[in-house]
């Protein structure tokens, strides 16, 4: 099994996003934390982030004992505060 279909088969999709529970990131012990989390990456973003007008942002919270991934609208604004 490789880390993308150990992922695959472990993501819930939730209102709004794409999660996974902790217990996925701790017992996967033949990949290493940084593949789960970069193969979590590129399956939310392939999944949440389609082809759109609308520039999109992937935005990754932790709820309760989950790890969320949703899309949000990107507004640039952290950028322009930067920038400033």
């Amino acid at each position: 099994m490789t880390v993308q279909e150990y992922m695959l088969k472990h993501a819930r999709a939730l209102a709004g996003g794409l999660a996974w529970s902790l217990h996925v990131f701790k017992h996967g012990q033949r990949f290493s934390s940084g593949q789960m989390i970069d193969t979590a990456v590129d399956i939310a973003w392939t999944h949440l982030l389609p082809r759109a007008a609308t520039p999109q942002e992937l935005v990754i919270e932790r709820r309760f004992n989950m790890i969320l991934f949703r899309a949000k609208p990107f507004t640039g604004t952290r950028i322009r505060a930067r920038a400033a």
